[in-house]
């Protein structure tokens, strides 16, 4: 039996991040590295046509060839991405990327990186990653899009009035247990949800922050 995974959300604004590859795969890991704000370098002799917009744009930097020895450490990435198309150079890309001490992703045998990448859905701050530790990434986008139809955009107004909550009761009082108890009810979700489903959201969402402030005193 293989070592379970370690689940976490990093944060990548601002972070260096390779990509080896300039096919559909490498686009969908660019795509998600650059919607969390990381700066990303392909390597490619040639890009499908949304990755050569990006590059235009200024959004990646694009170096016009194929991967060559030394590359991982000379970028001075974080993460690293294997997706080439090519098994054997990408387990070369993820051997290197070992040596100098950063993570890597093989995109076509996960075994061979030291991360793998989950589906995810995402609503607002919400995050559901779901992962089958590269068994079968196939039945993990099927179970991603099960939770997707369980969990709607309602989710997303959902976390940001709790987020909202968090701040408020952080500014309002430094009474834990007062902290905690608003902190706990908000987070019951039926009442929010109820009232996003049925068009009354804002009205209560007023209403509990006013009982913030007044409980806090504020």
């Amino acid at each position: 039996m293989e070592e379970a995974g370690y689940p976490l959300i990093l944060k990548l604004v601002g972070t260096k991040c390779l990509v080896v590859g300039g096919g559909p795969v490498a686009e969908r890991k660019t795509a998600s590295l650059l919607a969390a704000g990381a700066k990303v370098t392909l390597l490619a002799p040639a890009l499908t046509a949304n990755l050569a917009g990006w590059a235009a744009e200024g959004k990646i930097l694009w170096q016009e060839r194929n991967v060559q020895t030394g590359d991982v450490a000379e970028s001075g990435a974080r993460l690293v991405f294997a997706a080439c198309g090519d098994r054997s150079v990408n387990r070369s890309v993820c051997a290197e990327a070992e040596e100098a001490g950063c993570l890597s992703n093989n995109v076509d045998e996960p075994e061979e990186g030291s991360f793998t990448v989950p589906a995810v859905v995402r609503r607002g701050d919400l995050v559901i990653a779901v992962s089958t530790g590269g068994a079968s990434p196939t039945a993990a986008r099927t179970l991603a899009r099960e939770i997707a139809d369980r969990y709607g955009e309602d989710y997303a107004t959902y976390t940001a009035f709790l987020r909202e909550v968090r701040e408020h009761v952080k500014a309002s009082t430094a009474d834990k247990e007062l902290r905690r108890r608003l902190l706990k009810e908000a987070a019951i979700g039926e009442p929010a949800l109820a009232a996003i489903r049925e068009g009354t959201f804002e009205v209560y969402r007023e209403t509990f922050l006013r009982r913030i402030r007044e409980e806090a005193g504020s």
